[in-house]
């Protein structure tokens, strides 16, 4: 059966040139990037690549999209991004379209990485996020938030959403979160969850393998209801966020 596309995220920098106060990564309980080389290897950029090229190839997909992430990505410098790009110009065989991402937090954004990424065609994308009230120079915001706006419309009332004190159990993990890492883990669990429904599909990985993960990515939503989990948050977030979560919750058990 033919894949209808392949999207695939390469976490090549496990550091960030930020140190947001509220990031759960580096200041809360996620420590797994102690334990990961700072930069990707090289060679394991070019594996992956192949890989990446040789699965579209054989299932006849007509666009791959590689999204390169972190941590920080352009920590792995000038020279690493440019010589991968060379090389993704040199993997992609004939009917494939290889459309490539960065997504980085701006502070790296120098004049030079802006033409090397306008020269290959990569598309950026700049992550956003921190309340009005914590809108600081580029200078001091190493320190307190990863940039100087919010985007889009704002999760909660005020600053409640980055309170850092756990407020909510994860129905996944059994962790106690504070409600934003609650919020996004909730949005990556939907995600999960959708890619492999897709590739349960598809036929792209073993059934069984597939089925495992999809359940495990379904199973927070089934066990209890998150509206009720949020209670205590819930003066403080916007209704279109609860109503979102809510929302994701009915579509994720409709088709258990």
């Amino acid at each position: 059966m033919d894949a209808p596309s392949v999207s695939h995220i390469r976490k090549v920098a496990s550091r960030c040139s930020l140190n947001c106060t509220y990031c759960y990564v580096y200041n809360k309980a996620d420590t797994t990037y102690e334990a990961r080389p700072r930069i990707m290897d090289p060679k394991t950029a070019r594996a992956a690549l192949g890989r990446i090229t040789a699965y579209a190839a054989r299932h006849r997909v007509p666009e791959a999209i590689i999204a390169l992430h972190g941590g920080e990505p352009l920590l792995v410098g000038k020279p690493w991004m440019a010589r991968f790009l060379e090389d993704v110009r040199y993997a992609t065989p004939d009917g494939l379209r290889l459309s490539l991402t960065v997504q980085t937090n701006g502070t790296l954004l120098a004049p030079e990485r802006i033409e090397l990424f306008d020269r290959h065609g990569v598309q950026i994308g700049v992550s956003l996020d921190g309340p009005a009230a914590w809108k600081v120079s580029s200078t001091s915001r190493s320190t307190a938030c990863c940039t100087c706006w919010s985007s889009g419309p704002p999760w909660a009332r005020g600053d409640r959403l980055f309170d850092p004190r756990p407020s909510v159990r994860s129905p996944w993990t059994g962790r106690l979160l504070p409600i934003r890492p609650f919020l996004q883990a909730t949005f990556v669990w939907y995600g999960l969850l959708h890619f492999w429904s897709l590739a349960l599909a598809a036929g792209a990985f073993p059934t069984a393998r597939a089925e495992e993960r999809r359940e495990t990515a379904r199973r927070g939503f089934l066990r209890t209801p998150l509206a009720e989990l949020m209670t205590p948050c819930r003066p403080h977030l916007s209704d279109d966020v609860a109503e979102t979560i809510t929302t994701l919750q009915n579509r994720a058990t409709a088709t258990h």
